[in-house]
């Protein structure tokens, strides 16, 4: 592709009648699609949204008249940077302090209408990506997710088409092993989630023990910056005391019923503070997966909505930076995660695109000891568990990204 010899700051401005150039036109109506890409191979927002700004930095350098499909060259270019993105994750997963989950999501109650959307961006199935390779992640979710041919997969992985095939089928056959077995209607997983609040609330053990499956995996994310368990807690009889003591908090702490990646979840207030997500996993009626979300700079987007859609009507807006949710680039050097802004945007949009604002929330620093006294009890007489086998009760881990006890500081909360 040829590219063009303006400044990049000079494709990005609005037009004197206040439309945008053709460049960010196509960009804006894509941009959706784009995240959700970037996003479902990821399992971070965060990331992707520094994907979408690489994207747009090239985008804003590529000749459109020698682009022959434009949606599939942003596709292409949106993969390959979550790519190289996801292939860095890695590294960094490898010297996470504890367990790794994705970013959490809050979303609108009409994402779980759509069954398909809300299982692939589901806390679930985003463990259960990243148990695949980096490649087999992006044809997966380029094939089974927004249903790409194989041609186009093969282009912005950089495969020829039959290696995508025996790529997408492998990729298929490990999702399918792991994934949940059922598909779990909203009730269910909201009754399952009242249940468990007032098994917290009342610190009741037999109600925790009735929804729990026996072989129950709970995994917390601090992130060495809140506290959070070490490895993985295997088993009804160690998870259900974690929980119940939650009760010790007092009025401090509150449960509140949310939308999270399409499904219902509970989020934690912690004096007036959002402290903690927290998700399940549902298998045969009964809690087989319990992960929760404490690391401050993973609780960004559970302050307000992101818009999950398979379409929606584009709005082109003359402000190029609000509508493109990003700070417009000045030169070709990309910008600081802090220098950019992002507000909402919406775009006429492919199968699975969905992207709101990113308002990044500051990370609290101070210690909760009272929520350490509360969760860390039961991991200090050998609660804590170690490594359990990834395929125990279909819940997914694996090795490399999840179970990572790093040096330094005591974290015994999930």
């Amino acid at each position: 592709m040829s590219e063009r010899n303006e400044p990049i700051a000079d494709t990005a401005e609005p037009r004197a009648d206040g439309e945008l150039d053709s460049a960010t036109k196509v960009f804006v109506t894509h941009r959706n699609l784009l995240f959700t890409v970037a996003y479902e191979m990821l399992g971070s927002a965060a990331d992707a949204e520094d994907a979408l700004q690489e994207t747009w930095l090239r985008w804003t350098a590529v000749d459109l008249d020698t682009v022959r499909d434009q949606r599939a060259y942003l596709v292409r270019i949106t993969t390959r940077q979550a790519l190289d993105r996801l292939r860095t994750l890695g590294r960094r997963k490898e010297s996470y302090v504890g367990p790794w989950l994705p970013e959490p999501l809050l979303t609108a109650p009409d994402v779980a209408e759509d069954v398909e959307l809300a299982d692939s961006v589901s806390m679930a199935m985003l463990l259960v990506l990243e148990t695949l390779t980096p490649v087999e992640r992006a044809v997966f979710v380029l094939r089974d997710v927004f249903d790409l041919d194989y041609e186009e997969i093969a282009q912005a992985v950089d495969k020829s088409p039959g290696a995508v095939r025996q790529i997408a089928h492998r990729a298929r056959s490990h999702v399918g092993a792991r994934r949940p077995r059922e598909v779990v209607s909203a009730t269910e997983t909201r009754s399952a989630l009242e249940a468990f609040q007032r098994a917290v609330t009342t610190g009741d053990l037999r109600i925790l023990l009735d929804i729990l499956a026996p072989d129950v995996v709970f995994l917390g994310d601090g992130g060495g910056i809140k506290e959070a368990a070490p490895a993985p807690i295997v088993g009804a009889d160690r998870v259900a005391p974690i929980a119940a003591g939650l009760r010790r908090l007092g009025d401090a702490m509150s449960l509140q019923p949310a939308q999270v990646n399409g499904h219902p979840a509970l989020i934690l207030w912690l004096d007036g503070e959002i402290d903690t997500v927290i998700a399940v996993r549902i298998d045969n009626g009964r809690i087989t997966g319990l992960y929760a979300v404490r690391n401050p700079e993973k609780l960004s987007r559970v302050e307000q909505q992101t818009t999950l859609h398979r379409r929606q009507v584009c709005t082109h807006r003359s402000n190029t930076a609000s509508v493109l949710g990003i700070r417009t680039p000045v030169s070709t050097t990309r910008l600081p995660a802090s220098a950019r802004t992002t507000s909402n945007s919406s775009g006429d949009l492919a199968p699975r695109s969905r992207f709101k604002s990113r308002a990044r929330q500051p990370a609290s620093s101070r210690s909760m000891t009272g929520f350490h006294a509360a969760w860390v009890t039961h991991a200090a007489v050998g609660g804590a568990g170690g490594v359990h086998n990834p395929d125990a009760a279909g819940v997914v881990l694996d090795d490399r990204q999840h179970v990572h006890a790093g040096a330094g500081e005591s974290h015994g909360l999930p």
